[in-house]
Order: structure tokens, then sequence, then C-alpha cells
């Protein structure tokens, strides 16, 4: 059963909470500009390339696995980040609600250090890890 998180007392002071709001937008601007359409311009670079090859030479199945395989690469990073940035914005919502901090299943307050390394954490690493298995 899930506690509020309201029910907590929060017991981040006003500085860490900025701090980690800031390396929550740093993070998210970095997200931005991975997930900006230069990657997308890569795989058509690659196509045209491939393209343009396969109208000198026939294109072997070895080639076109290759590319098959780069755009998958390609889809599946932007995937992660996209996923990557839910948590972010995620987070940023929670400090705004002033629930950051705080475990969203057991309302408890998410150590510091693990908010250090972690900003978007919504889980107390206890909880994180019984959710894992």
């Amino acid at each position: 059963m899930m506690n509020s998180p309201r029910s907590r007392k929060h017991k981040m002071t006003e500085i860490d909470l900025r701090q980690q709001e800031a390396q929550l937008l740093k993070m998210r601007a970095s997200m931005l500009e991975r997930l900006h359409p230069s990657e997308a311009k890569e795989v058509d670079s690659a196509q045209s390339a491939f393209t343009v090859q396969s109208l000198a030479i026939e294109q072997t199945e070895l080639e076109h696995a290759q590319k098959i395989s780069l755009k998958e690469d390609i889809y599946a990073r932007q995937e992660f980040e996209l996923k990557e940035m839910q948590s972010i914005d995620q987070a940023l919502k929670r400090i705004e609600l002033g629930i950051y901090g705080v475990c969203l299943d057991c309302g408890e307050t998410i150590a510091l250090r693990r908010l250090q390394v972690a900003p978007e954490a919504p889980f107390c690493l206890n909880c994180q890890s019984r959710l894992e298995h």
C-alpha cells in the first residue's frame, strides 16, 4: 500500500533542493541537445551513401544488415533518451509540487546522496531495489 508522500516531513534544505533542480535542468538541456534532429541527419546521410553505392554496385546482405543495425541503434538510443527526459520532467514536477526527495512508494525521505547521483530518482534505494526484483 502506498503512503502519501506529503505525509512525511521533507528534510532537504532549500539550498539542496535548488542544487538538485539546477542539476535536473542541466540534464534536461543536455538531453534536448542529444535528441536534436542531428541524429536523424546521421541516418539520412548513411542512407544516402548506401543509395549512391547501390547504384554503382550490387548491395550485399551484409550492407543491408549494417544499415538496419545503424537505424535500430539510433532508435533505441532515442527511445532511452526520451524515457530519461520523462524522468527528468517528472522530477521537476515533483519539485514544483513540493514532494521532491520523498519516495513515491513508501513516503520516506530519499537520501540526498542518492539524489545527487540520480536526481530524477522517484524511489528510495530500498524501494527501487524491491521494484527491480
